[in-house]
Parts: structure tokens; sequence; C-alpha cells
């Protein structure tokens, strides 16, 4: 949530200017600033206290030199830093949405269509960071920001560089309890498989809207963490045997990240095709069983089958015979329903009298004579089609220019800004070219 900026607050830090507080901690404050593009990010400033701190900086400087070297769209990337200021800042690409603490805690667990995106961009983003030899060790609901198009993974606080010089003395922990890994809180070597069983533990969360470790005491999660397994109630089948693996005490008996995303795409290929497959089989009732216990659908009965071979016509009765070119006929003007030849009809008695069925009378009509065409009327129709679909971009591309520059000045007003000369130039281009359109389009339609 953007809160108003404080009086020892900044307005402006290297070329970005200060429109907010994102958020503030014991490390630091995150503004959101805008660029002189007028691109929006989200700039990290440490207090003074600490970045007097060498050790401090040092990490600062890690996190900074680890956060460069990851790229993707499950990533809030750098686009700026200054790691030698007298207060060193980094600034990411802001990504607009609710952190995934929020969420859970305002509308509690996901659905399974949520889950789904929520764990396969999680594990996107997983194979991203370890592709870039990079643990981020922090992956915590607060570090998550669902954005509408998938989770995106920010602040790598404490995140290391696999070749990178340990920081961390030892006996010492630097991250979020509920989330850790039986190796780093036993002050082991940390690598990726870390971030995989955050990653099972926050898909956990996430379908259950509980930690898997939860308890009253740090203690007591600690002491889960390292002895017990996950509480894995409530989450779906489909989830359980991936997160059970992810959260395995042993880091070598982890799945990768590349392997999760693996996982989660042939599980949803398998789903789809098992919906086609469903829709597409008979009936149970026409499904039936070879000796050699397959399942075998019978083919489509014969119809013909079940007619007679011959149908021998009877003589004709006396009533028939004495019927005058005057008289009612036996059978009806009138028009009788269709008969369903898909079913095998009865048998045909021997006895039965067939007669012809009637024929309707056409009367023979002279053709209609081929209206001559008209060149002229030809031609102008082809001018005016060329007219509509060259100038009828504009009638789309026009409001969609003018809506862009009303969002762009509504959003500066917003944010108590300037409106960017980019919206201007919408706004202008979009009733310039809807203008023109319009006229060419009554022109057109007017000159026939």
């Amino acid at each position: 949530m953007l809160r108003p900026l404080l009086p020892d607050d900044p307005t402006a830090i290297g070329p970005f200017v200060l429109h907010g507080r994102l958020g503030a901690g014991g490390m630091g404050i995150v503004f959101q600033g805008f660029g002189p593009d007028g691109s929006v990010v989200a700039i990290k400033m440490p207090h003074v206290e600490l970045a007097r701190d060498p050790e401090f900086r040092a990490r600062f400087r890690q996190e900074v030199t680890a956060a460069q070297r990851v790229h993707g769209r499950r990533i809030a990337e750098v686009v700026a830093a200054d790691i030698d200021a007298e207060r060193p800042w980094l600034a990411n690409s802001f990504v607009s949405g609710e952190s995934m603490a929020d969420a859970i805690r305002d509308h509690g667990a996901m659905s399974a269509a949520q889950l789904y995106d929520f764990a396969s961009g999680l594990a996107e983003a997983l194979e991203c960071i370890h592709g870039a030899d990079v643990t981020h060790r922090d992956l915590k609901p607060d570090n998550i920001i669902l954005s509408w198009d998938g989770p995106r993974v920010i602040d790598f606080g404490i995140a290391r560089i696999t070749d990178a010089t340990r920081l961390t003395e030892p006996g010492r922990i630097i991250g979020t309890l509920a989330w850790m890994p039986p190796e780093m809180l036993g002050n082991q070597e940390v690598g990726p498989p870390a971030d995989i069983f955050a990653w099972g533990a926050l898909v956990a969360f996430a379908a259950t809207g509980r930690p898997p470790f939860h308890a009253d005491s740090q203690a007591a999660v600690i002491a889960r963490i390292i002895r017990d397994d996950p509480d894995l109630t409530g989450v779906p089948g489909r989830y359980r045997r991936m997160v059970v693996a992810a959260m395995n005490k042993d880091p070598d008996a982890r799945p990768t990240a590349g392997a999760l995303v693996e996982f989660l795409a042939a599980q949803a290929r398998d789903e789809q095709s098992g919906r086609r497959k469903t829709v597409m089989a008979p009936s149970a009732g026409e499904v039936g069983v070879s000796e050699s216990g397959e399942a075998t659908v019978p083919e489509p009965a014969d119809v013909a089958s079940s007619v007679p071979d011959e149908v021998v016509l009877s003589e004709p009765d006396e009533a028939t015979e004495r019927l005058t070119p005057d008289e009612p006929r036996p059978w009806s003007a009138d028009p009788q329903p269709c008969r369903d030849t898909s079913l095998p009809s009865a048998p045909v008695s021997r006895n039965n009298v067939v007669t012809p069925q009637r024929q309707p009378i056409v009367a023979a009509m002279p053709p209609a004579p081929v209206a001559a065409s008209d060149p002229i009327a030809r031609t102008w129709v082809a001018v005016t089609l060329i007219v509509l679909s060259l100038f009828g971009f504009g009638l789309v591309l026009g409001p969609i220019a003018i809506v862009r520059g009303i969002r762009e000045r509504v959003y500066a007003r917003r944010a108590f800004i300037a409106p960017p000369l980019s919206a201007a130039r919408s706004l202008r281009l979009g009733w310039i070219s809807l203008a023109i359109s319009i006229v060419m389009i009554v022109v057109a339609l007017t000159s026939r």
C-alpha cells in the first residue's frame, strides 16, 4: 500500500523522483519513484545507521550483484543502483499487485486454478534464479508479489551467488524461520535446494492458508522443521507428491526447479487430455468386454441386415380396383413425419400392399433473365470497400490512443505529477486519426 513521504524522506534518489512509501522495515525503506521516461520503479534504501556499517554495505553489494544477474518475467529486475553512495540504493521494476502474505490473509487459500498458476510461476522464477547461479535464500510470502499475470519474486536481500564469499557468521541465522530448510537452521552449506524447500512450503501455504510447520513459538517451529514431517492436510493430491519431495530433509533428494516446471506442465497436459477423452468416450452401455479383458466398442448395427431380402407385392384387391380418378385416394395429401432410418425397421409383411408415393407436380418455369451488371456501380462499391478498409483502422486505433492518453493523465493526476508528453501525443494522434477516418468514410458513402 502506498503511503505519503515523511518530512525526513528524500524527494529524489538518483534520476528518480519519489512519489511515496511502499513499505518500511528493520533494514530500510522501499519508495515508489518515477524515471525520466515515466517508468515506475521500487527503490530500496537502507537506514542511515546500517549504511554506515561496513558488513551491511558488503551484504548490500552482494544483493545488488546477485539481483543484476537474474533476468526473467517472474523476477522484478534491476533498473539502476548505486552501491557507493552515502546511502546505497537499488531500483527494481515496479510490480503492480499485492504480496502473497496480504492476499492469503485477506482472501484465504487459493483456488485450484490459482494454485496451479502460483506453483508453476514460482517454479519458473526459481529456474531463472538458479540458472544464474544464484540462491535466493529468503523466499517467503512477503517477497512474492501476485500480479495479474502470475507471481513475481522480489527482494534478493540475503541472496547469494554460488561462488561468492560467505558473509553470514557461524551460528547466525538470517531469514524467516517458517520457510527455512533444515540445513539453513543447522548452519550448513545452503544452495538451490533451500529454495526448493521454500517452494514446497509456499505451495502448501497457498493451498491451505497456513504454514506447513505452524507452532506457537519459534523454538517449536525450528524443532518441527528439523524433526517432523510437514502438515500437508488440505493440499490437493496432484501437488502433494511434489511438495513432499521438495520438502525432503535431505537437500540432495529434492528435485530441481526445472523438474518442478516439467512435472507441472506434464500434469496440465495429462489433465487436458483426460478431459478430452471423457467427453469423447462412449456411454457405459455401449462398452463391452472381450475375452481377454479389454474394453471393446461394438460396431454400428447393420440396418440393412434387419430388412428382408425380398418383398413380395400381393395382387391388388377389389377396393383398389374400383377407384376412379374422381374418387379420393387412400393416401393423404398432408405431409407425413419423417421416418428414422437409423434404426432397424420391423419386418415387412408379405400381405401388405405397397403403393407408390405421390410425386409433387413441379410447374416448368422459364428461366429468369440475367440482370446486366452496372460497371459504374461495381466500381463505386470497390472504391468504397477500399476506403473503408484503409481508413477503418482509424476507428480502432483512434479510440485506443485516446483511452491510453486519458489513462496516463489520470495516473499522473493521482500520482501528483505532471502528465507525461506521451499522453498529449496519444490524445492528439487519436483525435486526428478518428476525425480523418470519419470524414473519409462519410465522403465515400455520400459520393456513390
